[in-house]
Parts: C-alpha cells; sequence; structure tokens
C-alpha cells in the first residue's frame, strides 16, 4: 500500500527500510537513524544497535552514505517499519501481550505482534487487538480470562492494549460432550458452557473417539432412560479421583432389560471400545437379573476391549459387573462393593475370556469374583499387576469354574484373608479361593487391611 505523505514523498509500509543518507533524506515524521529511515521516535526490537535490520535492506543497495539520484529526490518512496513496536520502542510505548491456551484450540491474533517469547507478542500502546478462538474439530470454546474478555464470552474478543503487559487465557473445552443433571438442557447443543442434561441425548449424540463429561448428580428415571448404552467407543468420564463417590457423586441408578440378553438388566451397558470412568452405578431392583454394569453385544457380536476404570459399583441385585460376549474387558481400580443379597462383585461367563482386572477392591458383596474363562487378575499373559482386594464377601471371595474344557486364571501379587489363601475344589462358604476344573496361580499373596476370617 502507498499513501501520499507529501507532495514529494510517498510512504509504503513494509517490513523493512529504504536508506538514507547523512543529510537524512527522510520526510517529515521520519528520521534517519543507522542509515535507514524510520518512524520519529521509534525502531524495531531487533534492530541493532546502530538501528540497522540485517534483512531489510537488499544486498545491492546503494550506500547508506551515497546521496538520492537527483532525479529520485522529488518523488522517492520511504519504506518504514510497520510492525506495532516500531514507532514507540525509544519512547517506552510497546507493551506485551501474553496469551495462554487451556484445551484443544488456537487463538488467532488480530494484527499479529512481535515474537517475544512463548505465547508473547509485542504491540504499541494503545493498540487493539482482535482475538479470535478456534477449538480444534468436535470441542468447544469456554470462554476468556483477563484483557477485558469475559463479559458473554465475548467471541471474539477485542481487547486495548494499555498495561504494560495484558495477560489472556482462552479456555476450551476438553471433552466433545457434556452433561449436567442439574443445570443442563437437552435442547442445548452440549458443550461445556450449555451442557445437556441426560446422559441418554449425551451418548446419543457423542461419535466413535469422542468423550462425554459427566458433572455431579443423580442420574435416573424418568429423566433416563435404562439401561443406558455407552456407544462403542465412546468414552464416558465423571470424577475418577473420587471414583464418582466423593461429596458430589456423580451417580447412576436405574435399570433396564439388556437388548439381546434376556433376564439381563442393567443400569450400564459398555459396547466395544466403550470406556467408563468416574461414575458411581447401582441397580437396586426386586427384578432377577439386575446388575450394575453390564459388558456385552446381542448374539453373535462381541463387545471387545471395554473398560470399566475408577468407579463404584455398588448395592445391585444380582451382580455388580457381569461380562457377556466380552473378549479382553478391563477393570481397574474400582470398588465393587455391596452387592450383597446374594449378588456377586464380578461375573465373568465362559464367553467373555481374557479380562483383566487390576487394583481393584472387590468386598462386602455375597460372593466377590466368579469367574467362567481365561482370564488376568494378575502376572497373566495381558502382563496384570494384580493388587486387587479380594476381602471380606459373605460366602466366598473368588469361584473359578472351568467347565468341560477347564480354565486357567492368574490371579498373582492380590490382597486376600488369608495367606496362602484358603483354597478348595468343593465351594464351601468362607473360602479365599474355590476351584472348578479350573488352575489359579496365586503366587506372592498378601493379608488385605482388615481381612476376614
Amino acid at each position: 500500500m502507498v499513501l501520499s505523505t507529501a507532495a514529494c514523498f510517498d510512504l509504503e509500509i513494509t517490513d523493512g527500510q529504504v536508506p538514507c543518507g547523512s543529510g537524512g533524506e527522510c520526510p517529515s515524521g521520519f528520521m534517519c537513524r543507522g542509515g535507514r529511515c524510520f518512524l520519529a521516535g521509534g525502531a524495531p526490537s531487533d534492530a541493532g544497535i546502530d538501528g540497522s535490520l540485517p534483512d531489510a535492506r537488499p544486498a545491492d543497495a546503494r550506500p547508506a552514505d551515497a546521496p538520492l539520484p537527483a532525479d529520485a529526490a522529488a518523488d522517492a518512496t520511504i519504506v518504514v517499519d510497520a510492525r506495532p513496536d516500531a514507532a514507540s520502542i525509544d519512547a517506552g510505548g510497546v507493551v506485551e501481550l501474553v496469551l495462554t491456551i487451556d484445551g484443544p484450540g488456537t487463538v488467532t491474533t488480530t494484527p499479529p505482534g512481535t515474537p517475544c517469547g512463548a505465547g508473547c507478542q509485542r504491540y504499541g500502546r494503545n493498540v487493539t487487538v482482535l482475538l479470535t478462538p478456534t477449538p480444534t474439530a468436535g470441542f468447544s470454546f469456554i470462554g476468556w480470562t483477563g484483557g477485558g474478555c469475559e463479559p458473554n464470552l465475548q467471541n471474539p474478543c477485542s481487547t486495548v492494549l494499555v498495561a504494560d503487559q495484558t495477560r489472556v487465557a482462552a479456555r476450551f473445552c476438553s471433552s466433545h460432550v457434556v452433561v449436567d443433571v442439574a443445570d443442563g438442557d437437552d435442547d442445548n447443543p452440549g458443550t461445556c458452557a450449555s451442557p445437556f442434561a441426560t446422559l441418554g441425548k449425551g451418548f446419543a449424540t457423542a461419535a466413535p473417539g469422542q468423550q462425554v463429561l459427566v458433572r455431579p448428580g443423580v442420574y435416573h428415571a424418568p429423566a433416563e432412560t435404562f439401561p443406558l448404552v455407552v456407544p462403542d467407543g465412546v468414552t464416558v468420564i465423571g470424577d475418577e479421583s473420587s471414583k464418582g463417590a466423593g461429596p458430589n457423586p456423580i451417580s447412576i441408578e436405574g435399570g433396564g432389560p439388556v437388548d439381546g440378553s434376556p433376564g439381563l438388566r442393567a443400569a450400564l451397558v459398555l459396547g466395544t471400545g466403550s470406556v467408563a470412568a468416574g461414575l458411581r452405578i447401582s441397580n437396586v431392583s426386586s427384578v432377577l437379573g439386575s446388575n450394575g454394569v453390564v459388558v456385552t453385544k446381542p448374539a453373535p457380536g462381541s463387545a471387545d476391549g471395554a473398560i470399566l476404570r475408577n468407579s463404584t459399583v455398588t448395592q445391585s441385585t444380582t451382580d455388580g459387573v457381569f461380562l457377556e460376549r466380552a473378549r479382553s474387558a478391563i477393570l481397574i481400580g474400582n470398588v465393587i462393593t455391596a452387592q450383597d443379597d446374594g449378588g456377586t462383585g464380578v461375573r465373568i461367563t465362559s464367553d467373555a475370556p481374557g479380562a483383566l482386572l487390576e487394583g481393584n477392591l472387590v468386598v462386602g458383596n455375597t460372593y466377590g469374583a466368579e469367574i467362567n474363562a481365561d482370564a488376568d487378575l494378575g502376572g497373566g499373559v495381558r502382563g496384570g499387576d494384580g493388587g486387587n482386594v479380594f476381602s471380606c464377601n459373605v460366602e466366598i471371595d473368588v469361584i473359578a469354574m472351568g467347565g468341560a474344557q477347564g480354565i486357567h486364571v492368574d490371579a498373582q501379587d492380590n490382597f486376600w484373608d488369608h495367606v496362602p489363601p484358603e483354597s478348595s475344589d468343593g465351594c464351601a462358604s468362607n473360602l479365599d479361593l474355590c476351584r472348578g476344573n479350573a488352575t489359579v496361580a496365586t503366587d506372592r499373596a498378601a493379608l488385605a487391611l482388615n481381612a476376614c476370617d
């Protein structure tokens, strides 16, 4: 762009400067410094001590002290540094904008400043900068902190840089879908700023590979329709630090018939590659077959690789966790307790081989775990670390039944009521381990804290 500044000068705004001689052949408002024309009172921040820029002048440019040609003196083009700090660094008018980004997204600054470190750009004082947030595909923008951008999210935000340093943080939602029973609405878009109210809507919206964030509250009928089915490849996350059962629990309570499994009911159903974490799950019902979490697919399918992690499964009438037609499921860091009216903490059927159990607390159920397929409870082929606590279950802590084919269960590095675990091929009460056509390795057993006789 060429702007007329005087009868005999044109001003071209670029990133460099034309030379000027010792006579100071610069237009009004400009000064000759280090052989180049700059706006009066300043030079770019990366200029040398004499004000020069290493790459600002072509190699074939005339010497700095050479006079202008006579035919050029009357109509010269002066090229000056247009970067935001070029006019004000000497006068102390340069300010910094420090931008931090929290979550999946980017922020574009218009105009761009001069880089001055990580997240830092330098501008002239009182410059207005437009900040435009762009979330990564599938995510959403939450809002700003600092820079006067907070009101009404201000997307984009226009901020005037007055202070020596202005700090602005852009926050993006790290979950694709958000559900909040207390403050949500199913007519919302399901973002951090405008969440859904029901898990049913959240699960119906989420696509494979996406995450559903669940905020505290009790999710139950009639708002929810049970069972709640986590789609294949979808992750549902509550509060893993409290296993969903902290002062502000994230609780799923209810049950309904599982598709393709007559007589089987559940609060939550996991499919292939589904993940549930940080939830409290219960299915208190007088109906036989009422379970907390079921991992299954209608026959002949198989729910492979599902994960239940850092959750609390409690007070379900039949089984806390039931694996059927589910290969290579993972149960890790869960509290599975109080299935105490004849219920079993974990039941693994013969068509659910390869399960991995690690770091689970399986206590206070009528039966701790019933395993009818090869499984790794520690030290097995899946690399399990063990660390499970099988203790204080009313009848038997672990039952391993192989049927006609027999099974092998690795249950090493776990905690029991007795060391070595009291075991038998007959399932009498008060045993640590009952076997039936099954080999069970219990090496390096340790005594559970508050073990029961």
